[in-house]
């Protein structure tokens, strides 16, 4: 949802709630942050690499308003052990079609970048 966000709407998000250590790979400044949304940006999912708990991967998609304002997100988690690297890419497209069809059904346009 962040990578939805405009720069002010997401600096000032991550100015109230920081940006903590929950594992070893979480992403903890702001650079990195940053960097990650815009990988996020081009292939219209989000991947947390054990980021966010040790052992959990999730593949995660935001769907925006007809304005392009993020709304919520659909994702899909698993233990990191039971799914192989190069299966990423086709579990984060599934989820990013997923979110599309979603979108669809919704009535809701596709989002407007900022």
């Amino acid at each position: 949802m962040l990578a939805l966000m405009s720069e002010d709407e997401r600096r000032a998000l991550l100015g109230r709630i920081g940006t903590p250590r929950l594992s070893k790979n979480t992403l903890t400044t702001r650079a990195q942050i940053e960097a990650d949304l815009a990988k996020i940006r081009e292939r219209g999912y989000a991947v947390d690499l054990q980021e966010s708990e040790e052992d959990l991967t999730c593949f995660a998609t935001a769907i925006a308003s007809p304005e392009g304002d993020p709304l919520f997100a659909i994702s899909v988690s698993f233990v990191a052990f039971r799914v192989e690297e190069d299966e990423y890419e086709g579990i984060g497209g599934a989820v990013r079609d997923a979110a599309a069809d979603l979108r669809a059904r919704l009535g809701l346009e596709q989002p407007v970048a900022h």
